[in-house]
Parts: C-alpha cells; structure tokens; sequence
C-alpha cells in the first residue's frame, strides 16, 4: 500500500472523522424543520363547529350519524328529556387552481354556445326557444311526497281496549269494555302523593311505584316541562311531564314521560280544547303506568286522557 492508500486489489477511502458530526447535524435540522411545517399546518386547520339537541337515550344514533358525515364530539350536555351534543369538522379548503380551471371551463363553453348560436340556422332557434316549454311541463308535473306515518293507537285502559270511556278527570274510575279500573290519585294512594313530593327524581322510590303499579291508571294535576320532535317526524313527540304548575321550573316529583306520541293520542277534553300544546301548558293528565327507566331517570306513561285546566 502506497501514500495514496492504494493497494493492489482496489482503492480505500476514509471519511475524515471532523465531517461526520456536520452531516448529523444537518440531518437533525432537516427534521426538526419537517416537524415544525407539520405543527404549523395542525395550527392552521380551522373548523366548523355544530350543536345537535336530541331526545335522551337516542344520542348513540346521533353522534354515529354526525361521525359518518365527519364530524367529531367535542362534549355533551344532558337533561332531563333533551341532550345537547357538541360537534366540530375541518373546513374544506377551496383549491384556487380548481377554481380557475373551473372558471376557464366556463368562459369555453360561453364561447363554443355563443358560436353555435351566431351560426346555427331557422330551425335550430326554433328549437332552442321551444325546448324551455318542455322543461316547465315537467317541472310542473305533480311529485310524489312520502305519506306520514300511520298514527299509532293507544289503549285507554290498561288491559282493555280503547271502546270505553275516560272518566278520570271528573271522578276516580275508568270505565273500559271489561270492568271499571280505579285510578290512582295523590288523594286516595298516600305512596303516590309521598312521590309526587319527593325532591330526587332518580330516587329508588320511583322505580318501587312503577314496578308495583305497572299497567294501572294514575292521575294528576301537571305541567308540561319539555317538547321535542320524535326523532324526525314533525307530528309526533317526546313530552316532559312535571307535576304541578311550574313547568321545566318544577323541583319536586318524578319526571313523567310520553314517547312518540300526537296530539290525538293526548285525548284532550275540557271547555277550550287548544289546536296544539307547548311547553308550560298546564293538565291534568290521566295516564297508564309503562316502567321506570333507572339510566334515564324518567318514569314513562301511556296518555289516556288530557283535561284543560
């Protein structure tokens, strides 16, 4: 081996020890440089935010639905009939070169049809000017709407079919087509007036109730406290019942639900029968006891009959 470091198979080169710490360095600076255009971009995303009010229990069929139209959760509020949901998304950007070629597509086709029409002859602007009165025939034609759902039936009386009559509000029974039913009332059930005063409405003693009467008739003098749409139908609901007169204000007793019901399924009676319901509306409501939902915390009811008050 010579000066050259040649030998006599080949040639050797030896990096110098002093370059190597250079190049790792300026590998390490080309990734932090790398890292930090990745943080900027994270930075810069700007998003749209959405709040989703809900029926409670039904928030895993919103937050799948809001997921797959990509959206993502960012909190949740939960009442007693309603739930609020927080969503956000990125935005999306719009790309200016899609827009220019967009823009360049448009200005060819201005062209190429203000070049047909200079050019085309008699029978051709004939046709172009009939062909709108095509276009508004059947655009005027009648369209097909998808029917509202069938409103469902509701028993007036626990085991009995609707074919008798609602007496609650006036009296103490219910008359059905087998045998008279005693409703239960904060007067004549001491169990059911300690409830309508208890202050918890997740207390143990609302599920006692329910289990124990379940399928009975109660009534009571209330308010609504809450109105929401039953899932996407516009002529059908989900009440919050509280008792009383204080509405969404009340403080003490359970909180009574009707799921899915019309206006029609509340069977209203009294002197002034009013065209709709709302929030604060004060009844007294006759109803049949379904179940106590302990997860919830609402004590579900079937109506029977709903008198003015």
């Amino acid at each position: 081996m010579g000066r050259n470091g040649r030998s006599g198979t080949g040639v050797t080169r030896v990096m110098p020890c002093g370059r190597v710490g250079s190049y790792a360095a300026r590998g390490s600076g080309r990734e932090q440089y790398f890292q930090g255009a990745r943080d900027r971009m994270a930075d810069e995303i700007e998003y749209e935010f959405k709040t989703v009010r809900t029926v409670r229990g039904a928030e895993g069929l919103t937050i799948s639905k809001m997921r797959n139209d990509g959206w993502e959760l960012t909190g949740q509020n939960q009442g007693m009939l309603r739930s609020s949901l927080d969503f956000r998304r990125p935005k999306k950007r719009e790309s200016w070169l899609m827009a220019g070629a967009g823009v360049a597509v448009l200005a060819v086709i201005a062209a190429v049809g203000g070049l047909i029409a200079v050019f085309s002859d008699d029978g051709d602007r004939t046709e172009a000017v009939q062909q709108p009165d095509r276009t508004v025939a059947t655009a005027s034609a009648p369209q097909k709407t998808p029917s509202a759902p069938a409103t469902q039936a509701v028993t007036a009386t626990g085991g009995t079919n609707a074919t008798g009559s609602a007496k609650a509000p006036g009296g103490t029974t219910v008359t059905g087509s087998a045998k008279a039913t005693k409703v239960i009332t904060p007067k004549n059930n001491p169990e059911f007036a300690a409830l309508m005063k208890e202050p918890d409405y997740c207390d143990t003693a609302n599920s006692t109730f329910a289990s124990g009467h379940q399928g009975q008739t109660v009534a009571f003098n209330g308010s609504i406290a809450d109105l929401a749409p039953y899932r996407d139908y516009e002529t059908r609901f989900d009440l919050l019942l509280r008792p009383g007169d204080k509405g969404s204000e009340a403080t003490v007793g359970p909180a009574f639900k009707y799921e899915n019901v019309s206006i029609r399924d509340l069977n209203l009676t009294g002197k002034k029968i009013p065209a709709r319901v709302r929030e604060g509306d004060t009844f007294r409501f006759t109803a049949e006891i379904r179940e106590f939902n302990t997860v919830q915390c609402l004590f579900y009811l079937d109506p029977v009959s709903t008198q003015v008050r």
